[in-house]
């Protein structure tokens, strides 16, 4: 068996969202001066053509594999979000969150399945792939709701990004879920913090063992691993220079 591509590491951008929304282009270049290779989008380029931001991409060698996108737009949008963010170069669209009224009731999540199953096959006719990231709301009350989404969906119209730390925050074993699901995860959020109270760190600084995650997502083919921290104590991109020094001590970046 041929040995797989190592994954992608990359940044959500979502962690220095303030500044894209400043300095769209500027951001991308400080992620760049860190040694990552990749960001993942987030649902707005800030009044920016994509035009102009793959430009800045490619000036800078980065790459932009995926992008989240809200449920509304995939559902009303869709066609137009293809556009948008292929022109990106994203081969995989995300749907980021789903609000409390959409999960909410008798057969919630059946409906969402179904909801998302058709925009994934639609996705699938433009060449794109698609996929669900969690929070920890998805695995409360002792059930899983991913898993139940996942076998009511065929494999080729949902798959998942998962992200640890909402899974350890749910109290699953992120690398154990993770080899789960094999294939279906597609994408990783490498995010670490801690639980009581809720506070999000660097990699490395928080109660996440990235170890064995990081395996996982290698033998399972997981295209990209994805450094997002929700919220910073102090200068996100000093954050973002932190976990890039963690993961290059790992051998990922360096």
């Amino acid at each position: 068996m041929p040995a797989m591509s190592p994954p992608t590491i990359g940044v959500q951008l979502y962690t220095v969202r303030d500044a894209c929304r400043d300095d769209f282009l500027g951001t991308l270049g400080a992620v760049s001066e860190m040694g990552y290779p990749a960001v993942e989008g987030f649902w707005s380029l800030f009044g920016l053509q994509p035009a102009v931001v793959r430009r800045t991409l490619d000036s800078l060698g980065l790459v932009m594999p995926s992008a989240h996108v809200d449920l509304e737009t995939l559902e009303q949008r869709l066609d137009r979000a293809v556009e948008f963010w292929g022109e990106l170069g994203c081969r995989t669209l995300v749907c980021p969150w789903v609000n409390e009224e959409t999960r909410a009731g008798d057969g919630a999540w059946e409906r969402l399945a179904d909801r998302l199953d058709r925009i994934g096959e639609r996705l699938q006719a433009h060449g794109l792939s698609f996929a669900y990231h969690n929070h920890d709301f998805e695995l409360a009350s002792g059930e899983d709701r991913l898993a139940a989404m996942l076998d009511r969906c065929a494999a080729d119209h949902l798959g998942l990004e998962l992200d640890v730390f909402w899974v350890a925050h749910a109290g699953l074993e992120p690398a154990a879920y993770l080899r789960a699901k094999g294939p279906r995860v597609r994408l990783v959020h490498l995010k670490d913090g801690r639980h009581q109270p809720l506070a999000f760190t660097p990699l490395g600084e928080g109660e996440i063992d990235l170890a064995p995650v990081i395996a996982a997502a290698q033998d399972a083919g997981v295209g990209a691993l994805y450094v997002e921290q929700d919220d910073c104590e102090g200068d996100p991109f000093e954050a973002l220079r932190c976990s890039a020094m963690t993961l290059c001590g790992m051998g990922l970046l360096c």
